[in-house]
């Protein structure tokens, strides 16, 4: 079977966030299953560096409105794999400036004709590669319209599996304007007349409405954006998809994540000697600035600072750690006004709230691995990796009970003999602190929280499970046709 991952990240080449993790990853394994599974993305401008490239195609024509853009096409191999990658350039909508722009240009519409370019030069380079998908696999709102412009004009529809990674993120233009730069009429397709609530095109809806088959990134995300609540008014368009939509876990490179050979933590230690763990708390309190003491309870956080990440939650909560005797180590970037009181907590409370802005790869790993306790309050939550890194880790999970976290954390107390961490229902700041004491309680008998350790680094969150689900998803794609 041949699948082509179509994707505006993919890591090591080009990350922003988990999507990228997903698509560096996912195709290693699906090959170990017998898939040849390949990526094509933008030659971003950064890539120019430390790659060996071929050129497989030149000066190749690529419709815009009017006119047309000339693409190059390379070829290189996924570093440190031999998963094919196709890089496509092109000066003007491609491979100049960062991924996303975020420099607030006053053309709102540059970011999202980067991908509607990318997305109509992908079709004209799959189509004289001379490798043939069985199956095109599209990734979030960046590539919506890649199904779409795949069956323009053909008699029969293109196999497509559509991802959702996060339905908060849509790509929403004026149709008119999408239609006059894709150089289309609007009504080649059957579903290209539909408006979302506001009137306007949405890449996400064009992708629910016209892919094969449906994924999110996990079985209780999957449910959650059929509401009103979490279906970001794309909830009827889901609904009548249903039958062909499912959830499916993300996984994590174990390999990376794995405490007995990360070169980035103090200690390295396994399942048979969790001892040695606390060696890394006392090296994280070191970095912090902390009192080193080893039997404190230390929570951790790594991730954005933005209201999804439950941060507002911490913030009000964060006098009631020091009142009871925990440390709080904070690791992430996002708004400036919860930067600024995060670090206005560490200055009132520097022996026990600990604030790092920005991202520092090496202070992430020590925070899973030297933390008792991982926090992940979040208001939302398609699937989530770091609870999966903490586990790992060997350090306990405090989540809300939403979309992938609800999946991968049951509660220690409803259900003892498979529980692996402490989770709240209600987005409120009563309810998590109701959380932070009962693992506090845990954490008070010793015996107890070592057993729950070596329960949660016993989990199996390798990508071998994901992909086996992938893998049936692309079997009923083919069968559907």
């Amino acid at each position: 079977m041949n699948v082509m991952f179509v994707s505006a990240e993919a890591a090591p080449l080009a990350k922003v966030g988990g999507l990228a993790d997903v698509v560096g990853a996912l195709p290693l394994t699906l090959k170990q299953l017998g898939v040849e599974a390949r990526i094509i993305m933008p030659k971003y401008e950064h890539l120019e560096r430390s790659l060996r490239l071929e050129l497989v195609l030149d000066r190749l024509e690529v419709p815009v409105g009017q006119t047309t853009e000339l693409i190059k096409v390379y070829k290189t191999l996924l570093p440190g794999s031999s998963i094919v990658v196709y890089l496509i350039a092109n000066a003007r909508y491609l491979s100049r400036g960062p991924i996303y722009d975020e420099r607030g240009t006053a053309d709102a519409f540059l970011g999202l004709s980067r991908f509607l370019f990318f997305s109509r030069a992908c079709v004209e380079v799959m189509a004289r590669l001379g490798w043939q998908p069985d199956i095109v696999h599209c990734h979030d709102w960046h590539t919506g319209l890649t199904p779409a412009l795949l069956n323009v004009g053909r008699q029969r529809q293109v196999a497509t599996v559509f991802t959702i990674h996060n339905l908060a993120y849509q790509g929403v233009w004026s149709a008119d304007e999408v239609f006059s730069f894709l150089g289309l009429r609007g009504d080649e397709t059957e579903h290209l007349h539909a408006r979302d609530r506001h009137g306007d095109l949405n890449l996400m809806q064009q992708a629910i409405r016209q892919a094969t088959r449906l994924n999110t990134v996990s079985p209780t995300y999957a449910k959650e954006i059929l509401t009103p609540e979490c279906g970001r008014g794309l909830e009827e368009d889901l609904r009548r998809r249903q039958k062909h939509l499912v959830g499916i876990l993300n996984g994590i490179d174990i390999e990376r994540f794995n405490p007995a050979s990360d070169p980035d933590i103090r200690v390295r230690y396994d399942r048979t000697t969790i001892h040695r763990k606390v060696e890394n708390k006392l090296a994280l309190h070191e970095q912090c600035g902390f009192p080193l003491d080893r039997s404190v309870p230390t929570f951790g956080f790594v991730g954005r600072l933005a209201e999804q990440k439950g941060v507002d939650l911490i913030l009000a909560t964060a006098k009631m750690f020091v009142e009871r005797g925990a440390r709080l180590v904070v690791l992430g970037s996002g708004m400036a006004k919860t930067e600024r009181a995060l670090l206005g907590l560490a200055n009132k409370f520097p022996n026990s709230i600990a604030v790092r802005t920005g991202f520092d790869a090496r202070l992430a790993q020590n925070i899973y691995a030297g933390s008792d306790i991982f926090l992940m309050p979040s208001r939302f939550e398609p699937c989530g990796i770091g609870q999966m890194i903490a586990m790992r880790y060997g350090t306990i999970p405090l989540v809300r009970a939403t979309g992938g976290l609800h999946d991968t954390v049951p509660d220690i107390d409803r259900a003892p003999p498979t529980g692996l961490g402490f989770s709240f229902n209600e987005y409120e700041a009563g309810k998590f602190w109701e959380a932070v004491e009962r693992s506090l309680n845990w954490f008070r008998r010793p015996s107890d929280w070592q057993q729950l350790i070596k329960r949660v680094m016993a989990q199996d969150f390798s990508w071998s499970r994901s992909a086996r689900s992938y893998l049936k998803l692309y079997e009923q794609t083919i069968q559907q046709q």
